[in-house]
């Protein structure tokens, strides 16, 4: 694929445009997913909530496909709305058909599921690396083509070295793509553990997970850990921010003793948050409401700075 097709997103990766193409109702028993698709988890809950808006009002944006050998269509894009629609118990679904290469195949699979934030964490790290694996795009070339900054597609991959049970963890929820992002910083194999169980126990917030890895970078020895982790816990205590982890785009910790204060912000306020803490790689913040408010996003860098103003000011076709 040549790389001026970088860049464009979706729509460049789909002949056509979509609003214009033939849209063909397909009997729901002749579509099959993709056993390539990048999206291996479908979230109970999201699932639930797409049902309904599709029993309600059907398949409003068409799923991409391509004609098969034996009259079957492969779902190139839309494999949630597939799943939905069969237990919606639609007799059809909208599909628009083309002709894909195998790449193409996994760029748009890849796009559409990142562009609309359904991968896990590990997952759009695996997606990213399988993408390069089968392209021989460099990390530069995934980010141009996926609209986002190279520090992002070099934060995600960092989080493949990580043990598989951490890896699990995290693509379980149970802790968070940031938290994952430091540990898979941390060398040492027993500090990174010790760390890991201390998230897992929703002892550290992000914050705080992330100044006990830089202390570390610049101690040495096994009393290390101990001393950087009492510090920061001190710290923390000292300026009254147990509970801090809302701040940082993480559940609110909660300390042995104090319960933590509650984060009264609707549920898609930090879902979003949450996204824009995946997107940008680092710390963001949104305070306020649904109607106002402001966004908060920390960098710690000149390079940092220079490829977040690259990000923020990017044209999207």
């Amino acid at each position: 694929m040549a790389n001026r097709r970088l860049g464009k997103g979706l729509g460049a990766l789909i002949e056509g445009d979509t609003n214009d193409a033939v849209v063909h109702s397909v009997p729901i028993e002749n579509v099959r997913p993709n056993p390539d698709q990048p999206r291996k988890t479908f979230p109970p809950e999201a699932m639930e909530e797409l049902t309904a808006s599709v029993r309600q009002r059907g398949i409003i944006q068409p799923i991409i496909g391509e004609r098969q050998a034996d009259g079957t269509v492969m779902i190139i894009a839309g494999e949630r709305r597939y799943r939905a629609a069969q237990i919606a118990q639609l007799k059809t679904v909208p599909v628009i058909l083309g002709s894909y290469s195998s790449r193409e195949k996994l760029e748009i699979a890849l796009i559409e599921n990142v562009q609309r934030l359904d991968l896990n964490p590990i997952e759009e790290a695996q997606a990213y690396h399988e993408l390069m694996r089968q392209t021989g795009y460099s990390q530069e070339e995934v980010a141009t083509l996926l609209n986002r900054s190279r520090s992002v597609i070099a934060n995600a991959l960092r989080m493949l070295k990580l043990p598989e049970a951490m890896q699990a963890e995290v693509a379980a929820g149970t802790i968070s793509g940031s938290h994952a992002r430091t540990l898979a910083g941390i060398e040492d194999e027993g500090h990174r553990q010790r760390l890991f169980e201390l998230i897992k126990s929703n002892t550290l917030s992000v914050r705080d997970t992330e100044q006990i890895a830089k202390g570390l970078s610049a101690k040495l020895g096994d009393a290390a850990f101990d001393v950087v982790l009492k510090s920061t816990l001190a710290a923390r205590a000292a300026a009254g921010a147990d509970g801090d982890g809302a701040a940082t785009g993480t559940a609110p910790t909660t300390s042995r003793k104090t319960a933590a204060p509650t984060d009264e912000r609707s549920p898609e306020l930090r879902a979003v948050e949450q996204q824009l803490i995946d997107r940008f790689g680092g710390k963001v913040v949104i305070q306020g409401t649904d109607k106002r408010g402001r966004i908060l996003i920390d960098y710690y860098s000149g390079v940092d700075l220079e490829e977040l103003i690259t990000v923020l000011l990017r044209k999207v076709p």
